[in-house]
């Protein structure tokens, strides 16, 4: 069996979506396909090999997140998140022994 992992994140405030991962793209448009179902188009997908690098693109990606100070609390929000972790997986087929 073999395995691939992929994160993704983004972020909306004031009805745009960013890809944290990679800041400069923003606007991103929400897609709609037979093959891929709703996807946002061009947000960047990272491979990653163990846990430690799935968490280090989470916290890449926080620092990325827009936060402002109000009356309630220093480092406020005004925006949603999605951080994405796609599992694949592929069974082999093996001959039986007999």
């Amino acid at each position: 069996m073999s395995y691939l992992c992929k994160c993704s994140f983004l972020e909306i405030y004031n009805e745009q979506i960013t890809d944290l991962l990679c800041p400069s793209s923003k606007n991103l448009n929400i897609r709609a396909g037979v093959e891929r179902g709703i996807f946002v188009e061009n947000l960047e997908e990272a491979v990653v090999g163990s846990p430690q690098e799935a968490i280090d693109l989470l916290l890449q990606g926080i620092q990325n997140r827009r936060v402002a100070e109000t009356a309630e609390n220093e480092n406020s929000s005004r925006s949603h998140s999605v951080f994405f972790f796609q599992l694949e997986s592929q069974v082999w087929n093996l001959p039986l022994e007999r």
